[in-house]
């Protein structure tokens, strides 16, 4: 069943965790109704959850980013982190998402907005392309064996060069067990807070 979309209209109330900035940046992404998902999902995968825009903002805002850095936005959804990343910093930036019509969506919001440095990949995050990536964004898209099995491949690639990465919501915990990656600030380390994890 299709879900309303969050904080369509101007008079509609926020919902829990989301706010007016919420409201406002919808307006660059119309969507009434989140469409019907196509792919199958393995129980291990969350349901599309919209990332709260106070978030994002505070991601463009405190991740100090460069024109070096592309940011890889993991379970991308209907790209909103990877779009308003860009918008807001000027990064390149990726959204890797493994149903369909989000990432149709997505490129097409890009293409609208004429964001020539923003693409969406259809690809399953544990075996996606990360050698572009710099900075990583979880919103908790999948939890479990999956999450351990896209951890350690993002660790692979801090073999090779250093990475951040930023968590929201319960991965937050999972990924603060990771014995390659420290927290600048251990007492920050919350579920509801971003939280920045460097290799």
């Amino acid at each position: 069943m299709a879900k309303t979309f969050v904080g369509r209209s101007a008079d509609a109330k926020p919902q829990a965790g989301y706010d007016l900035l919420d409201v406002f940046t919808n307006g660059l992404f119309p969507l009434p109704v989140l469409p019907q998902e196509t792919a199958a999902r393995e129980p291990e995968m969350v349901h599309y959850q919209k990332t709260p825009a106070r978030v994002i903002f505070e991601l463009a805002e405190s991740a100090a980013l460069t024109r070096n850095d592309v940011l890889v936005d993991v379970g991308a959804g209907l790209g909103h982190v990877a779009l308003l990343v860009h918008l807001l910093s000027g990064v390149p930036a990726q959204g890797i998402e493994i149903e369909p019509i989000y990432c149709a969506l997505a490129t097409g919001w890009a293409a609208d907005l004429g964001l020539s440095q923003v693409n969406f990949v259809e690809a399953d995050a544990r075996y996606a392309d990360y050698a572009d990536g710099t900075v990583f964004f979880l919103y908790t898209p999948f939890g479990g064996r999956m999450l351990a099995a896209v951890l350690e491949r993002l660790r692979a690639e801090a073999r090779r060069r250093a990475i951040r990465l930023f968590t929201y919501g319960p991965c937050t915990l999972e990924v603060a067990r990771q014995p390659w990656l420290h927290c600048a600030d251990a007492a920050e380390i919350r579920a509801d807070r971003l939280v920045e994890f460097k290799s």
